[in-house]
């Protein structure tokens, strides 16, 4: 096997060069306006220099943090400086799922990122923002729960309307992804029964009396302690120790995908529901090159098709977005699947990309010159370490039995 890289980063692409020059190109601009860490003012310093690079402070201030976060990680950042992979969208996302982590955890979190953003194959796709905040999350979950990113303060919680000129209203709301999903799915299995949109279906939950029942698959490791990886929702991705709890409440039967379903083979076009929730279980999201929908609002497709000999087994299944689908149909790319589940994406001009399962089953196992309104980029980093580890404390503070779903 040759060098391994990611296709971003192609050594003989010109495109892929092109991308890895801008990345160094772009490190090397922040880093030489970087602030003094103790010295200088986090608004102040940001302000001037968004303005001499033409962005917002807010960016600004986002990259800064990002590239002074390296300090802590030395494997990642060696890996960055070899490869010049990784663009300052992926390191901000990096960043924020990480400013919690302790100085006692920082190395094995930094170990296991670095792994995730290490090449295994020659022309592997490169995860987005999204994929590496959700997969940072998790590790951060595993290692040091205490500085996970959530997304599960009380007082966030919000539904509003907005009126509009054309007497129609816009409603926006937020609340945790788990109960997100919930909602969504519970909205969609109305719209099917009824044969309405999602809107007709929400009008309907609200003036008559429906009947749904939706399926959603949490994925829990069946090892409970400490070392154990978080619990997973297909659509929502790794739950806090209070969402799992929240999500095991409505528990109402538990598959074992342990035995034997990786190898089960049917005689039927059909994918059993077992067997399809360990594909989605494996795969996480679709394994279309560049497409980060989530596995549950995916197709579970035959890779080589069912009336040409495909077999119904794991083996010859991976979930697919209706967009990514109707392409390997249409025959526009075609994709194999090897031995250790990797998908080899065929293009046209027959280059190859390779996408790999990112499901729960296959991961291994955070002024004013007077001083008063003066923050230096220390404080700030300490600031916000500190908080987040201090609002998943208050807002967690009666430990909760985590549960096998």
């Amino acid at each position: 096997m040759g060098e391994l890289f990611f296709d971003a980063c192609a050594p003989d692409d010109p495109l892929s060069i092109h991308y890895m020059n801008t990345n160094r190109a772009d490190y090397a601009a922040w880093r030489s306006v970087l602030p003094n860490p103790v010295l200088d003012d986090v608004g102040v310093h940001s302000c001037r220099i968004a303005s001499r690079l033409g962005t917002s402070e807010t960016l600004a201030r986002q990259n800064f943090d990002a590239l002074l976060m390296l300090h802590s990680f030395p494997q990642l950042a060696a890996l960055i400086e070899q490869m010049a992979h990784i663009d300052l969208w992926r390191l901000r996302a990096i960043e924020r799922a990480v400013i919690g982590v302790e100085e006692d955890a920082l190395e094995a979190v930094d170990r296991e990122i670095t792994r995730y953003l290490t090449p295994r194959y020659e022309g592997q796709h490169l995860p987005g923002a999204t994929a590496i905040r959700n997969r940072v999350r998790k590790i951060v979950l595993e290692l040091d729960p205490e500085a996970a990113e959530r997304d599960e303060d009380e007082s966030r919680r919000s539904l509003g309307f907005t009126p509009t000129s054309g007497g129609g209203a816009k409603m926006m709301g937020y609340l945790p992804a788990d109960e997100a999903k919930t909602v969504h799915d519970s909205l969609k299995a109305i719209a099917r029964k009824h044969d309405c949109s999602l809107v007709d279906a929400l009008i309907k939950l609200v003036h008559e009396k429906v009947d749904v029942r939706v399926v959603l698959n949490i994925y829990s490791n069946a090892d409970v302690g400490a070392n154990a990886d978080p619990d997973y929702m297909d659509g929502a991705g790794p739950l806090s120790p209070e969402a799992a709890a929240r999500q095991a409440a409505n528990v109402t039967s538990i598959r074992d995908l342990r035995e034997g379903i990786a190898e089960q083979i049917v005689d039927a076009y059909v994918v059993p529901a077992a067997m399809a929730a360990y594909v989605r279980g494996r795969d996480g999201t679709c394994r279309g090159p560049g497409c980060s929908i989530p596995a549950a609002n995916c197709d579970i497709d035959h890779r080589i098709p069912f009336d040409e000999g495909g077999l119904t087994t794991p083996a010859n299944l991976h979930t697919l977005c209706r967009t990514c689908h109707n392409r390997k149909t249409d025959g526009v790319m075609k994709v194999i699947m090897d031995a250790q589940g990797a998908d080899h994406w065929i293009f046209p001009d027959g280059s190859v990309v390779v996408t790999l399962p990112d499901g729960p089953i296959v991961w291994p196992g955070k002024r004013m010159l007077d001083g008063r309104w003066r923050q230096s980029w220390e404080e700030r980093t300490m600031q916000r370490r500190a908080l987040r580890r201090e609002e998943n404390r208050r807002e967690h503070q009666e430990p909760r039995e985590r549960s096998i779903a």
